[in-house]
C-alpha cells in the first residue's frame, strides 16, 4: 500500500477531493508532490490535506480526500473474442 506522495504517484493512484454538495475533483499528484514534497505521508495525513482545501463549487471547507486505483486498461481488440455473426458456407446465419 502506498504511503508517501511519491508512492501514490508511482503506483498510478489518483487523488480526489469530494464535497458534501456532490462536487468531486481529481487532484494532480505532481502538484501535491511539488507543494508538499515527495516524502509527505499522504496515506496517513489526509486530514491535514483536507483542512487546507475547500470545495471549488460551493466553498465548503474540508472536502473528503480519497484515492482511486489506476484504471485497468481494456484488453487489446486482438484478444477479445469475435462475437459477430458469420455466414459460413452451407450454414445460414
Amino acid at each position: 500500500m502506498p504511503h508517501t506522495a511519491r508512492d501514490y504517484a508511482d503506483a498510478g493512484q489518483q487523488v480526489f477531493a469530494a464535497c458534501r454538495c456532490g462536487h468531486v475533483e481529481t487532484m494532480d499528484i505532481e502538484t501535491i508532490i511539488f507543494m508538499l514534497g515527495e516524502d509527505f505521508p499522504l496515506g496517513t495525513a489526509m486530514a491535514a490535506v483536507s483542512a487546507e482545501l475547500s470545495c471549488r463549487a460551493c466553498g465548503t471547507p474540508r472536502p473528503a480526500i480519497g484515492f482511486q486505483p489506476p484504471a485497468v486498461d481494456e484488453p487489446a481488440p486482438s484478444v477479445v473474442a469475435d462475437r459477430s455473426p458469420r455466414n459460413y458456407a452451407g450454414r445460414r446465419s
